[in-house]
């Protein structure tokens, strides 16, 4: 599990985590939704000491509602209809977030980062632990993003499965060089730099690592960075 707050990738997960987290309290404790704000800070943890998110709710009512105590004493509640929030959407033409679910007009900085399917991932795995994953489906989607702009500069080629890891793409540059696109969840730690060197000395394939949610949401900026991170 991995959401570095330095990338947006990883802020989409902690501030939609937060938004879901946030509508859920005002409807369990029954208040305004106005009346909770939504904070994320950085903070190191594990041996590597990486930059995470630390997700906080405050009330945003003059002189203070103590709104805290009340939400302690209904976590689990609270992240319970938080998933579910998470995971149902009224709106059939949610694209992931919309007005019906998770945007408001005084949040709206927020909203290109925003995304439920993100926010349930993690409530998944802090209810259930269950691992974020994606479908075969959400890895096309995002290589499908990618190569839609690669055509102008790169031949884009065939997926391929290269021992027990599926690059949904490859483009090849007018260099001959080729370049696999393998596609992570947001919540997933990325391969080790000996991992892609793996690949690179046994196929010949450079590994180009990108999250589902930059794929979609920022492909153009994925194409300018394709093996630079």
């Amino acid at each position: 599990m991995d959401a570095p707050l330095q990338q947006p990738s990883g802020r989409a997960v902690w501030y939609s985590f937060g938004i879901l987290a946030a509508n859920a309290a005002a409807i369990i404790l029954q208040i305004d939704p106005g009346e909770l704000q939504v904070g994320v800070r950085a903070v190191r943890r594990g041996l590597n000491h990486r930059l995470h998110g630390e997700v906080f709710l405050y009330d945003d009512v003059p002189g203070g509602a103590g709104y805290a105590r009340a939400i302690e004493q209904n976590m689990k509640a609270i992240l319970e209809k938080a998933l579910e929030l998470g995971e149902h959407c009224e709106n059939p033409n949610c694209g992931g977030a919309c007005y019906h679910c998770m945007f408001d007009y005084r949040k709206q900085m927020l909203h290109p980062l925003l995304d439920r399917a993100l926010g349930a991932a993690l409530l998944r795995f802090v209810l259930h632990r269950q691992q974020p994953s994606l479908s075969p489906a959400q890895i096309s989607r995002g290589a499908d993003s990618l190569a839609e702009y690669a055509r102008t500069s790169w031949e884009v080629l065939p997926g391929r499965v290269l021992g027990d890891q599926y690059f949904p793409c490859v483009l090849r540059g007018q260099d001959g060089v080729e370049v696999g696109l393998w596609v992570i969840h947001p919540l997933q730690a990325r391969p080790t730099s000996d991992e892609r060197q793996a690949f690179l000395s046994a196929h010949g394939l450079r590994c180009a690592v990108h999250t589902s949610f930059d794929l979609e949401r920022r492909p153009f900026w994925v194409l300018n960075h394709l093996v630079t991170l």
